[in-house]
């Protein structure tokens, strides 16, 4: 739904009826899904099956999400112990921890989308059964396997050496 927008649409029409030179370039447009729009909304403007078109690929990219947070934290760990077994020098070192840094930056990636695709989610079907399965991801969730929480006495040592 291109250009859509329950403020503005009125506006629109006629702006683009009244100004037919007028250029309006598709990738200026904000694209909105129906997990944008409210319940009412949905019902009025969405043709029919759009809302069920969205739920099935927001399900389908937060599995992806997922597993490929798994592959990237399993990364994180195989590479963690490949430096530490096999890296020597400073040049070597960093070299490794940029490889390091981009892994991390893969790993906030797909756990930012899984949250935004969980969040859409949330709207399209409300709360249900299907939380069972796609969980909440917590922050303290997203560590690899050789890494444990924090408890609470060492989070607010950290707390305090900071301030």
């Amino acid at each position: 739904m291109p250009g859509f927008d329950p403020k503005t649409s009125a506006h629109l029409e006629r702006s683009a009826s009244s100004n037919p030179t007028c250029t309006i370039h598709v990738e200026d447009c904000k694209l909105y899904m129906p997990s944008d729009l409210s319940d009412s909304q949905r019902r009025k403007y969405c043709p029919g099956g759009l809302g069920a078109m969205e739920d099935r690929l927001r399900h389908a990219e937060a599995s992806d999400s997922l597993e490929t947070l798994h592959h990237q934290l399993h990364t994180r760990l195989f590479t963690n112990r490949f430096k530490v077994a096999n890296i020597t020098g400073q040049i070597c070192n960093t070299q490794a921890q940029e490889t390091q840094h981009c892994i991390d930056d893969r790993v906030r990636t797909a756990e930012l989308q899984y949250r935004r695709t969980r969040d859409a989610l949330l709207k399209l079907r409300g709360n249900g059964a299907w939380e069972e399965t796609l969980k909440v991801l917590e922050k303290s969730d997203v560590r690899a396997l050789n890494e444990r929480e924090l408890t609470a006495q060492e989070k607010e040592e950290i707390r305090r050496v900071r301030e």
